[in-house]
């Protein structure tokens, strides 16, 4: 087991849908390769690691991983360009090519975590729970940490996360109906009634907006 300091570690996660199927990684780097998760698990460079601290779960985790850049199959990108990765969810994060296969000491590691398919523990957590409502309900007009291709509404925890600025029953109603707390000529928000968006999707939205206020760039 190899146990990495968690300020080394970028870990990104390849899930199971709904447990049902296996999941599947497509990388596109010129050329596009789809690999399914237990060719990843298969791959003889595979190892089992150990972060002491999760960020999302503030405990020792121990994940089955790969390491990124021999995934990607290439060994340098200049330093002006990103890594783009898109989940099933609908969540899309940017990793520097800089911060990739930067030369400082200690640089960043990064790792891709597989879970196994009968795994059930981190799609359960109430975190991932309501990343997937987020995800859902959020992404197509909002970035995050500037991370996705949205840009009708602003950065939802850059500079300034909403949780900061409104008062937890004044984000609720907003996020329910925005005219009933502010309103200008240009505005695009468009409220959520009931039958779209349910009171406990709504807390689960803003808890994860929360979630992101410390975990910032």
């Amino acid at each position: 087991m190899s146990r990495l300091p968690a300020r080394i570690l970028v870990m990104l996660f390849c899930f199971a849908t709904a447990f049902a199927h296996a999941a599947t990684l497509t990388i596109d780097v010129g050329g596009k390769r789809t690999l399914s998760t237990e060719q990843l698990l298969a791959r003889p460079d595979a190892k089992t690691i150990e972060v002491p601290n999760d960020v999302v779960f503030h405990r020792t985790m121990t994940y089955r991983a790969v390491p990124l850049r021999a995934l990607l199959g290439v060994t340098r990108l200049p330093d002006n360009e990103e890594v783009q990765i898109a989940a099933s969810d609908g969540f899309v994060t940017h990793l520097p090519a800089a911060l990739l296969f930067g030369d400082a000491t200690p640089h960043a590691e990064p790792w891709l975590a597989i879970e196994p398919p009968d795994a059930r523990v981190l799609a359960a957590s109430p975190v991932r729970q309501e990343q997937a409502v987020f995800a859902a309900q959020c992404l197509a007009c909002h970035k995050l940490n500037g991370a996705g291709d949205a840009s009708m509404g602003p950065d939802l925890n850059l500079p300034h996360n909403p949780t900061e600025y409104f008062q937890p029953w004044t984000l609720k109603q907003f996020i329910r109906d925005p005219k009933s707390i502010r309103a200008w000529p240009a505005m695009q928000m468009h409220g959520f009634d009931r039958s779209m968006l349910s009171d406990a999707d709504i807390d689960a939205m803003i808890a994860y907006i929360g979630h992101m206020v410390k975990r910032r760039p």
